[in-house]
């Protein structure tokens, strides 16, 4: 049986600017704990009814810029945007240091965020071209491949390149046989 409680949340609002803190950037797309849940007007402003009550980190994104703002006691939340960073590189096998095509590949600002990802292509290589500034958890994970996660910081403006490492998962072969030491067909 499960038992939910819904909350109707707050409202939040604020202004998306540019670095100058004065410039208004229209239709910024307004993502609180990187779920996207509104707009900004013409004048860079926003209000985000229903927003979650413990929100951590409000952002946002558009026109070539990005910009993150953390909770604090403000009453309206103002985020200066600047030219995001970007985060590219390869995915290879940690063992053989074979490319890795089809691994998925998630940039996230917290451990287990939801994030953003996206998956290499046939040569491993993988792109984020618009990332915001901070420090993120990059995430790993592919079939046959043991996840794994690594830290890095961004600069609003700069690119950054990043290798990553899987290691292959454990197989373990063998026969399965029945008491009387007869094998079993179809076991898996």
């Amino acid at each position: 049986k499960l038992n939910l409680t819904l909350s109707t949340g707050i409202t939040l609002s604020g202004h998306s600017l540019a670095s100058d803190g004065k410039s208004a950037v229209p239709a910024a797309t307004i993502s609180i704990d990187e779920w996207p849940l509104g707009v900004s007007g013409e004048d860079g402003s926003f209000t985000i009814n229903h927003a979650p009550a413990a929100w951590r980190e409000t952002t946002a994104s558009g026109n070539g810029l990005s910009g993150l703002r953390a909770r604090s006691a403000d009453k309206t939340v103002e985020i200066r945007m600047v030219k995001p960073a970007s985060l590219t590189g390869v995915v290879r096998d940690a063992k053989t240091q074979q490319l890795l095509a089809g691994v998925e590949v998630r940039l996230g600002q917290r451990p287990q965020s939801s994030g953003e990802s996206v998956f290499t292509d046939s040569k491993g290589n993988y792109a984020f071209p618009t990332a915001p500034a901070g420090s993120h958890q990059i995430q790993v994970s592919s079939t046959n491949y043991v996840p794994s996660t690594s830290t890095v910081t961004l600069v609003a403006g700069q690119s950054v390149v990043r290798k990553l490492f899987s290691d292959p998962s454990g197989r373990m072969l063998g026969k399965v046989a029945a008491e009387e030491k007869r094998p079993v067909a179809a076991a898996r």
